[in-house]
């Protein structure tokens, strides 16, 4: 007997109205909502992170992860899911990802990326809905982990 797995495009809907935010999650946490922290957009205007959220799939980029690659393929497929995706990158600066797809912010104090450990060399990718509430956490993300990622924070 043999094992056969078959990976590819899914034709269920992305759910448009998800569950929102538990009111016993901690804040950060899955089922909590987003930390409460200020980003920094390329004009210099300040944004609230929990702003961000259409549904999202924010990536946390460490300084000098050499990831742009996994963040590229992460963007595309976030944007094919129907997902805003936008990447936060430290002041010194981190990865970019070679999409049209992301929106770039910078977390100049660093809080949203300690919050989530995004201080090591891989990625974080967090899947919000559309209420701010954090649905799942990634920390390390791949290029392969990426489409199994999101495609189970979007179910679960």
């Amino acid at each position: 007997g043999g094992l056969l797995v078959l990976l590819g495009p899914r034709t269920r809907a992305i759910p448009t109205t998800p569950p929102g935010p538990s009111p016993t999650a901690p804040v950060g946490k899955p089922g909590g909502l987003l930390p409460d922290e200020q980003l920094t957009q390329s004009d210099g205007a300040s944004v609230d992170v929990r702003s961000l959220s259409d549904p999202a799939a924010i990536l946390l980029v460490p300084s000098g992860c050499g990831c742009a690659r996994t963040l590229t393929v992460a963007a595309d497929a976030a944007a094919h899911l129907n997902l805003r995706v936008v990447v936060v990158e430290p002041a010194s600066g981190g990865a970019s990802a070679d999409s049209t797809v992301a929106s770039t912010y910078t977390d100049g104090p660093g809080r949203l990326l300690s919050t989530y450990g995004s201080l090591g060399t891989a990625p974080t990718l967090l899947l919000v809905d559309a209420q701010g509430a954090v649905r799942s956490v990634e920390v390390g993300l791949t290029t392969q982990s990426v489409s199994a990622l999101l495609a189970a924070g979007l179910d679960g």
